[in-house]
């Protein structure tokens, strides 16, 4: 547990008490509660607790700890209290408070300047209590200089720890000198120097020892035979130095005993210097010179370890350790004697025997690696193979260091000597043969010459290199090799041009001319095979000489093993296409005889063939490696021209097969070549001619979905933080706000978001959409389009959107590019105004007459026709993207920078044709910025947007842009009107913000049409060979046989037979597809009539008919012109038919007309079926062909299907005089179907003249009654008490003390353009009606509402005409009320009637809502006469107050009318996690109040102890006041209402006053109370106070009867002017820890900042003890601790800081004690990473990389974003498993604060190391920009609060 006692700033909260515990709650108001940072230490506090007037204390110390989730304050003492000193046992109440205070004796009059410090600081100058720590260190104090300590006194008292406290004064001497013996001393500045107040010091000189107040015998203390020494506060103490007694002359150190002293130093005589005699861990250390190397030059260990020149701080590692630190030989043993040679041995003995093969000594040979550890790079090791006395023998290591353990490279004993190590190794032996390598090694001998004599050499490496490959050469009198590879082999037996062959014993010899290979077949080629041997296996006749052009294709014979009937494949295995069952298959035995078979089944296994099951027995058993192929799958002939992989070749090609499934086919490529069979005579049997007519080449192409060259859809491109898309050869675009989250403009640089179009251009699709050219050439610009998307488009198919949109519209995501004349010479638009780079560059457009585009153009989504209407172009847009000329386009987007030269040339005076839009600025989309005035403005780029499109552009203005440019961009005076209104395109004011444009004929510029923009996005032109004629088949004949000629589009053609044979031609069937059939005999070459069967089947073209046989025609004369006529047996055009059939149906069918069937006698029938029959009658007849009755029953009667062929009559229901009735029903009574489905008259309901009468309940899911009127809308349907319900208004504020009051709506008469009220009074009307009221009339036939305001004519009363007299505004006309408006009323009267019958009402008047409990309470009463009038009555009733919500003008919204306590309250937001009800933020108290939330706008009614007046004089008198209080006759109640914004409690003006009974304190408060800023445009007040507030320098006392001034903030401050700023002084108390090649400093601000905030503190560092300094590089930083790194390990460091402000740099700092880094201190802690949990943090790490073992690790946390940090007491730390040396441990009481940092660092023996990496959870705070001008700046915005990780 922490015993340390603290006192914490600003501590205060509302408590709860609990059994010796106070639980902190809400914090008080400007003040901070406990928080995890406070828990462990010990608090001096106050508590105070109110019940009433009555206020009960207690001031104590208590501990912080933690319970649960709450932190509490365990009372440990109690120093004073209200009840007789004794702790109290505090009551729940209303106001309880808890405050951390130190000095008890004024708790109840406020705070004193309370300081605690636990490192060393400079006092500040003003009067404080400071409560110092000394638990770590002993403190330095340093008082204020003399000019600021005039007449100040100031406190120190050591709170914890056992260290002292040394206070210097300014100039370095010592004034006082704290112990925890003498922990208290109050110091006062007096004539000139420091005094100890309440301690009376006589004046002394210090510098004279000898005086006799001061002389070391005067007043001696301590032990016997102590030294004496000055204890800093004027008095001599003992010390732990004494003199030996005896007369030995001996110092003795630590002890006046020699047996207990810690060091023994002799004066004279033959004693020894001991050091260390009490046997502690103490080491004994001797510097150097000081020359430059920070070392110690000797560092004996208590423990036995001695080292030369360590490094300062640390201990040898070693039992005998030295540091080399200069450039000189590091260690020398040299012998002048000859008796023995100079030698070092290495003696190992052991206790026990030595074993054999025991390594008994090592030297290593070591440097460090890459993270400064110690790595033996070399070790020579000496082994005792053999350690018996007669036969000693020993071994010999060198030993190497690799990746990760040490190899012997050399390794030699008394029987071998081994040069290498694993498998690469050399060994020279003392006998038998001498091997070189091993069977992976190689070795290489590259002398000139070398000569190997040993009797027999064996070189088995696979690679053997001999020789250099130049010169040199390898002399071996015999080589067996089975590879031999060389440059050059000379063979001196052979002689020239011989032939070398193997002879018989294997040898290489010369042979004669010819070279004999037996085994090859005569006529055979040459070739290797898969062993690299010299074979002949195919002949010339085996290929075909064509360079890869006819090329054999056939399945490779496959490798088996047969046994019976089964084939097994061996590796590599058939695909599945090469073997299909019932396929033959040949099998080649071993005996070279091949076997046929048939596939019976196939074995299958991974997609691959494994085997087959053939018909037949192969062998009786298993036979390995034959050959099998199959017969079936044969092959094919594959003639075509051989191109290099990756390049297709522009050949026709032909394919020969004999394998199932591949074709033979001929001119795969469609080239132009004739396919022709001869047979015996001269005239080819089959020709197929490819082309009659030849070839011809057109041009061609096609249309790309998309304008980045393809038709995939684009993905979005990724954008870097400048805006720049990362890739432009890609399929990109910039849509779907791909820059969103970036960068902030959404605009990507031009050009750099994805793939250009076919001719070049970038950013047709996405980015921003482009202004279309209007087609018309004169138009007015109103509906204009835009094409191609933008960044906003959310999917692919709006990039190919057209979309319609106001031409004087800007936006945000539209801009624009220019199209130019073809071949323009591009000077303006290079050059630019006034001789600036445009940089516009252009596309040509060529491919003129290109085909046009039939795909979909898109609205935002989806296929749409372009939008009819006001639009350019009409539904569907016919030759789209067709252009006939050639053009140019830019190939980008107009950008910021061109536009804004386009607006300094034109708009730098005015800008009335609004080129310049506020958007360019203000959007973060815009590009754009404008300064000056007008006649001076000035326009430029915005930062980063100057290649981005410019937006807010509209049409005009792009038209504009392109005339400047067609006048030649000029500057100046260059610029006149014309400069936009003419040139590509004449521009004609025709009215307010209103232009017709003209485009002229000759134009250099333009905005691109539809076509124009959609060729140059998305065509990409082709040529084609277009085969104007077509494929022929001659069968017999040598041309095809020519059908017709003709004339067509392109001249004159003949259309030709596509087979023409000459002769007979037979088949069993013709199918005719068109059903074209022509007979030649007609003069165009075409048939007139084809006859078959000798004119049986006749089909004739002039008449269009065909004709069955002899022409039997009929001539009819029926006596009706419709029916008479010749007709025959044929079927055509214009006649009739005779048809039968004697299956299927036949279909007679007339499009228009009639069928008509003709006969003079009745048509017979067998049955007759139709959806409809018309005839005059119908006469139905008996079998023998009488008439009978058609329908059966009686006359009216209904007829219904009786059966297939019968109907009958039903008389339920009669048709009488036209009219349907049931003459069994029942009168006046509805329809119903029964439960047996028939139809009855339902006796329940009646049907009156005026109502309908139910004797029975009726259930009505759905009602509706009467027409539809939205008037009624939220009407309910209400009982009237008698007769019908009706609709009537909801009521829903029909409350008790609730009335909502609003005007009537008055029947009116409505006429065109007046409105008359009949039955009303001309005052009620016009009370009713103010003349500037919207008035609303509603029509009661439709319901419809209209709006009119009064009128005098043509114009609106109070408007811009002449305005009558508002008493005149009613009417009264025909003795009714009246009133003119406008506009006029399109309501048509009903036949009749000439106005329409409405309701009125004045929308303006608006309603209001009142809140009043019994209005009526008013009248006076006395207690004996009962009630009187209210005005002479002694008492009066009172009702609630009143409160007035109002939309009524004039009628204001008030709030306690009455004049009751009650505050209005108006709470801000305030939020919660995940949005949940707290019910200590959101409940209510019992005043109303919220118990959480701080009012935003409070209106205080009444505050119950306000006065006004002068408290300070008047006497006290005892008066019946509603305060209760004997007050002062000059103070009187204060009953106005106090105002508070963002506090609860009003201001205190001066002094509290307590009354005459002492139970309530009177106080004036003021009126307006604003907690954090207010601001008013003015300010005129009788009185002004001001409260003291402090500057950054600290003085904030307000100088009486001073002028007041306002300071650079706009403050209204008291005191004088500030002095000019200064350079900040120097920082103070440097300090630091040395680690591994890392120190890490802490240091004290400097007291003066010269008037401005420091902004960075410079370091600096020096190794020669402070004659040169050097900075140390690093970031700026105003943190007063820095950790270094990189520095050199040994090396004596010694550092400065400087501080810096605005002004410059200060003075350096006095220099930090020597500090040096050390190998051997820990590295800092990896990896480091925190979790938040519930009101705890889990924290994981690797451990350092260097420094182990590790005794611990401190962990500290810093809530103030590394302000001050704070050390975890004692973490439970243990491993992580989950990774290689990972720790972890969990630390409670952690808090909800916004944002916690952790540091580790680890400790060993030798100290502690770095700090890790601070890792935080939560969110950083914000940090202001530095100030760099302004001292007294102060950044206040208010609280700001970060949320955490949620757990």
């Amino acid at each position: 547990m922490n015993n340390v006692t603290k006192v914490f700033d600003s501590i205060g909260f509302n408590f709860k008490f609990r059994e010796g515990v106070f639980i902190a709650q809400k914090p008080l108001n400007g003040y901070n509660s406990l928080d995890s940072s406070h828990v462990g230490y010990y608090i001096p506090y106050i508590v105070r607790s109110y019940e009433g007037s009555e206020i009960t204390y207690e001031v104590g110390v208590g501990y912080v700890d933690l319970q649960g989730n709450d932190i509490v304050v365990k009372r440990d003492r109690v120093v004073r209290s209200s009840n007789n000193n004794e702790p109290i046992n505090f009551p729940d109440s209303k106001r309880q408070e808890f405050f951390i205070f130190a000095n008890e004796s004024s708790f109840d009059s406020g705070f004193n300047n309370i300081i605690v410090r636990d490192d060393h600081f400079t006092a500040d100058p003003v009067q404080a209590s400071y409560l110092i720590d000394t638990s770590q260190k002993s403190i330095d104090v340093v008082l204020p200089t003399n000019l600021q300590s005039k007449n100040l006194a100031i406190e120190f008292k050591i709170i914890s720890g056992n260290n002292s406290v040394i206070i210097r004064s300014s100039d370095g001497h010592i004034a006082h000198t704290l112990t925890s013996a003498k922990n208290y001393v109050k110091l006062g500045f007096a004539n000139n120097q420091w005094h100890v107040i309440g301690v009376v010091v006589p004046q002394s000189n210090f510098a004279a020892l000898s005086n006799p107040e001061y002389s070391i015998l005067s007043d001696p203390s301590g032990n016997t035979y102590s030294f004496q020494f000055n204890g800093g506060g004027g008095e001599f103490q003992g010390s732990e130095v004494y003199w030996s007694s005896g007369g030995t002359n001996k110092m003795l150190l630590g002890s006046d005993s020699e047996a207990s002293a810690h060091t023994i130093l002799p004066t004279s005589g033959t004693a020894d210097t001991i050091f260390n005699n009490d046997r502690k861990a103490s080491d004994f250390l001797v510097y150097g010179s000081g020359t430059g190397i920070s070392n110690y030059n000797m560092f004996f260990a208590y423990d036995g370890r001695l080292g030369l020149n360590i490094p300062s701080g640390s201990r040898p590692v070693t039992v005998f350790h030295v540091v080399n630190n200069i450039c000189q030989e590091g260690f020398r043993l040299e012998n002048r004697n000859y008796c023995h040679p100079a030698n070092m041995t290495l003696y190992h003995t052991p206790s026990g025997a030595l074993l054999n093969n025991t390594l008994v000594g090592e030297v290593n040979l070591a440097g460090k690696d890459g993270n400064g550890n110690k790595v033996n790079y070399v070790s020579l090791q000496s082994t005792a193979n053999n350690s018996s006395a007669a036969t000693p023998k020993g071994q010999f290591d060198l030993v190497v260091a690799t990746t990760s353990t040490g190899v012997k490279t050399i390794t030699s004993n008394d029987s071998t000597t081994t040069v290498g190590y694993s498998d690469n190794k050399l060994t020279v032996a003392s006998g038998g043969n001498t091997v070189l390598g091993h069977d992976t090694s190689n070795i290489n001998l590259s002398s000139s010459e070398a000569t190997i004599n040993s009797p027999s050499i064996k070189l088995n490496s696979t690679s053997i290199v001999l020789g250099s490959g130049g010169t040199g050469s390898i002399t071996i009198p015999s080589l067996f090799a089975t590879n031999l590879q060389s440059n050059t082999i000379k063979l001196n037996n052979i002689s020239e041009n011989s032939i070398l062959a193997v002879d018989s014993s294997g040898f290489l010899s010369a042979t004669p001319e010819n070279v004999k290979f037996s085994s090859i077949p005569s006529g055979s080629f040459l070739t290797t095979a898969e062993s690299g041997f010299v074979t002949g296996v195919y002949t010339l006749n085996d290929y075909f000489l064509t360079n890869q052009n006819i090329l054999w294709n056939q399945y490779p014979v496959r490798k088996a093993n047969i046994c019976l009937r089964q084939i097994v494949f061996i590796d590599p295995l058939p695909e599945l296409t090469e073997f299909v069952v019932g396929d033959q298959v040949a099998v080649k035995l071993s005996d070279g005889t091949i076997e046929y078979r048939r596939i019976n089944s196939i074995d299958i296994a991974n997609n691959q063939i494994t085997g087959l099951v053939v018909d037949q027995n192969l062998s009786d058993n298993t036979v390995v490696d034959l050959e099998v192929y199959s017969i079936t799958r044969g092959g094919f002939l594959s003639i075509k021209m051989f191109t290099q992989p990756g390049t297709i070749a522009d050949a026709t090609a032909n394919t020969i097969s004999i394998r199932p499934g591949v074709n033979t086919v001929f001119n795969e490529q469609q080239k132009d070549i004739d396919f022709i069979v001869y047979g015996q005579d001269a005239v080819p049997a089959l020709t197929v001619e490819a082309n009659s007519s030849g070839n011809q080449t057109i041009t061609s192409g096609t249309y790309l979905a998309y304008a980045t060259s393809t038709s995939s859809k684009p993905f979005t491109i990724t954008v870097t933080s400048g805006g720049a898309g990362f890739n432009n050869q890609n399929n990109s675009a910039n849509y779907n706000y791909a820059a969103s989250g970036s960068f902030s403009g959404l605009v990507t640089t031009v050009g750099t978001n994805g793939s250009s179009s076919y001719y070049g251009t970038r950013d047709q699709n996405g980015n921003v959409a482009e202004w279309i050219e209007n087609n018309s050439t004169i138009h007015t610009p109103t509906i204009e389009y835009s094409a191609g998307g933008s960044f906003k488009s959310a999917e692919g198919n709006a990039l190919r959107s057209l979309l319609p949109v106001s031409g004087t519209g800007v936006y945000e995501d539209i801009g624009f590019r220019l199209a130019s004349a073809y071949g323009l010479s591009d000077g303006a638009a290079i050059t630019g105004a006034g001789g600036s780079n445009l940089g516009l560059s252009f596309s040509a457009v060529e491919d003129i007459n290109n085909i046009a585009d039939t795909s979909d153009l898109y609205t935002t989504s989806g296929t749409a026709a372009i939008p009819t209407g006001n639009n350019l172009f009409a539904t569907g847009i016919s030759n789209l993207g067709t252009v006939d000329y050639h053009y140019r386009i830019s190939t980008n987007e107009i950008t910021n920078k061109q536009y804004t030269q386009f607006l300094n040339a034109v708009a730098s005076g005015t800008d009335n044709l609004s080129l310049y839009q506020t958007l360019m600025e203000t959007s973060g989309v815009g590009g754009i910025e404008r300064s000056g005035s007008p006649g001076s403005y000035t326009y430029h780029t915005k930062a980063n947007m100057d290649n981005k499109p410019v937006v807010f552009v509209n049409y005009l203005s792009a038209v504009r842009f392109a005339n400047w440019l067609h006048n030649g961009a000029p500057t100046g005076t260059g610029v006149s009107t014309n400069t936009t209104e003419d040139g590509s395109y004449s521009l004609l004011n025709t009215g307010p913000d209103t232009y017709q444009v003209t485009k002229n004929s000759y134009n250099k510029y333009w905005l691109p049409n539809i076509h124009e923009w959609h060729k140059a996005a998305y065509f990409e032109p082709k040529e084609l060979v277009s085969l104007s004629g077509t494929s022929h088949v001659m069968i017999k004949r040598d041309t095809p046989y020519p059908v017709y000629t003709s004339t067509g589009v392109n001249g004159e053609f003949t259309k030709y037979a596509n087979l023409s044979v000459s002769g007979w031609m037979y088949a069993d069937k013709i199918l005719i597809g068109d059903g074209t059939f022509v007979s030649p005999t007609g003069e165009d070459g075409r048939a007139e009539s084809i006859e078959l069967l000798d004119g049986l089947f006749k089909f004739e073209l002039g008449s269009y008919k065909f004709s069955m046989g002899d022409q039997d025609n009929v001539t009819i004369s029926y006596g009706n012109a419709d029916y008479d006529g010749t007709y025959g047996n044929f079927l055509s055009s214009n006649s009739g038919v005779t048809l039968s059939t004697k299956g299927n149906d036949i279909n007679l069918v007339a499009e228009s007309g009639y069928i008509k069937l003709i006969s003079p006698y009745p048509i017979k029938m067998s049955g007759i079926e139709a959806s409809e029959v018309r005839t005059e009658e119908i006469i139905k007849i008996d079998t023998t062909g009488g008439q009978t009755a058609t329908y059966p029953g009686d006359s009216g009667s209904l007829v219904y299907k009786l059966g297939d062929n019968a109907a009958g009559t039903s008389s339920q229901f009669k048709f009488l005089s036209d009219l349907l009735n049931m003459p069994g029903g029942r009168s006046n009574a509805p329809l119903f179907i029964t439960d047996t489905k028939y139809v009855e008259t339902y006796s329940g309901i009646t049907f009156n003249s005026d109502e309908i009468v139910s004797t029975n309940k009726v259930a009505l899911p759905k009602i509706k009654i009467g027409d539809d009127i939205p008037l009624y809308s939220g009407y309910i349907l209400t009982h009237q008490g008698e007769g019908y319900a009706d609709w009537e208004p909801a009521n829903y504020l029909d409350a008790e003390g609730v009335l909502w009051e609003r005007d009537a709506k008055l029947p009116v008469q409505v006429y065109e353009d007046k409105i008359t009220f009949s039955g009303q009074s001309l005052e009620t009307i016009s009370g009713a009606f103010k003349y500037t009221d919207t008035i609303a009339l509603v029509n009661l036939v439709t319901a419809e509402t209209y709006y009119v305001k009064g009128s005098d004519g043509p114009f609106v009363i109070a408007g811009s005409g002449g305005t009558p007299d508002p008493g005149n505004f009613v009417q009264q006309i025909d003795g009714n009320p009246t009133i003119n408006v406008c506009p006029s009323i399109p309501w048509t009267p009903s036949t009749g009637s000439s106005f329409v019958s409405g309701l009125a009402y004045s929308v303006t008047r608006g309603a209001y809502m009142s809140m009043q409990i019994d209005p009526a309470a008013v009248s006076g009463f006395s207690c004996a006469g009962g009630l009187v009038a209210n005005e002479s009555a002694a008492y009066a009733f009172k009702p609630s107050t009143l409160n007035h919500i109002s939309i009524r003008p004039n009628y204001s919204t008030s709030f306690n009318l009455l004049g009751e306590d009650i505050d209005f309250v108006i709470y801000p937001s305030r939020m919660t996690n995940f949005d949940r009800y707290e019910p200590d933020i959101h409940g209510v108290d019992e005043s109303g109040k919220s118990v959480g939330l701080m009012p935003g706008l409070m209106i205080d009614a009444n505050v119950s102890n306000a006065v006004t007046g002068n408290m300070a004089t008047g006497v006290f008198f005892s008066g019946y006041l509603d305060v209760g209080e004997t007050q002062p006759t000059g103070a009187h109640k204060d009953e106005t209402a106090k105002v508070y914004i963002n506090t609860n409690t009003p201001f205190k003006i001066g002094d509290p006053v307590t009354s005459g009974t002492g139970t309530q304190t009177l106080q004036t408060y003021a009126d307006l109370t604003v907690n954090r800023y207010a601001y008013a445009s003015g300010l005129i007040a009788q009185e002004l106070y001001f409260t003291p507030k402090p500057d950054l320098t600290g003085e904030g006392t307000y100088v009486v009867n001073a002028p007041l001034t306002v300071n650079t903030l706009g403050q209204v401050v008291s005191q004088v002017p500030e002095t000019a700023a200064t350079v900040p002084g120097k920082p103070t108390d440097v300090t630091g820890s040395a680690g591994n090649s890392a120190v890490t400093l802490t240091w004290l601000a400097p007291s003066k900042n010269g008037g401005r905030v420091i902004v960075n503190y410079i370091i600096e560092y020096s190794l020669d003890g402070g004659n040169s300094w050097t900075k140390f590089e690093r970031a700026t930083s105003i943190d007063t601790t820095a950790s270094l790194t990189g520095l050199q390990n040994g090396s004596n460091y010694i550092f400065r800081i400087s501080a810096v402000n605005s002004v410059g740099t200060g003075e350096p700092s006095i220099s930090s004690a020597q500090i040096t880094p050390n190998s051997n201190f820990p590295s800092e802690p990896r990896n480091l990473t925190v979790t938040r949990g519930s009101l705890s943090a889990e924290l994981k790490w690797v451990i350092p990389s260097f420094g182990s073992p590790f005794t611990a690790y401190v962990i500290e946390y810093s809530t103030n974003n590394g302000s001050t940090w704070s050390t975890y007491p004692t973490p439970s730390i243990t491993d992580d498993t989950e990774v290689t040396d990972g720790k972890k441990t969990t630390l409670s009481g952690i808090l909800n604060e916004p944002r916690y940092l952790f540091r580790i660092k680890a400790q060993n023996s030798y100290g502690f190391g770095p700090y890790s990496q601070a890792e935080s959870i939560g969110s950083d705070p914000y940090e202001p920009p530095s100030d760099t001008e302004d001292a007294t700046s102060i950044w206040d915005f208010g609280k700001i609060q970060f949320t955490g990780v949620c757990s």
